[in-house]
């Protein structure tokens, strides 16, 4: 399987603290969470990670925006927090014991109605 599509709100990686082992911190349970999500995601589907990743981060529009407003957001790009970057940090962390073998990412994150997280293999066009 080369795709990964998860129907839930993406989460950054949270600054961790020494601490952050023994406290439970709110966004650290939820970031943990969410990443037990992911593993047993892509478990479940069969997903296997490859070296060239393309990840979509659709994020929520919130209930607070007018109509007129969420119209005018729908499918353009985010450029709000959180950051693409602490986007792209919690998926390698939850899907790879060790992000080194990774060196080509395509990242992107738009407004959406319901948050979702796509996962592609990059897929080479096989010439003859």
């Amino acid at each position: 399987m080369d795709e990964l599509v998860l129907k839930v709100d993406p989460l950054p990686k949270p600054r961790m603290t020494r601490s952050d082992k023994w406290n439970n911190r709110v966004v650290v349970k939820r970031y943990r969470e969410y990443k037990d999500f992911l593993k047993y995601s892509a478990l479940a589907s069969k997903f296997q990670v490859g070296n060239e990743l393309i990840m979509c981060f659709e994020i929520k529009i919130p209930k607070s925006y007018s109509k007129k407003k969420k119209a005018e957001l729908l499918g353009m790009p985010c450029q709000i927090t959180p950051d693409i970057d602490n986007l792209v940090k919690a998926v390698m962390d939850s899907l790879l014991p060790e992000d080194k073998t990774v060196w080509k990412i395509c990242a992107s994150k738009r407004w959406a109605e319901e948050g979702r997280v796509v996962i592609r293999n990059w897929t080479k066009e096989k010439v003859n």
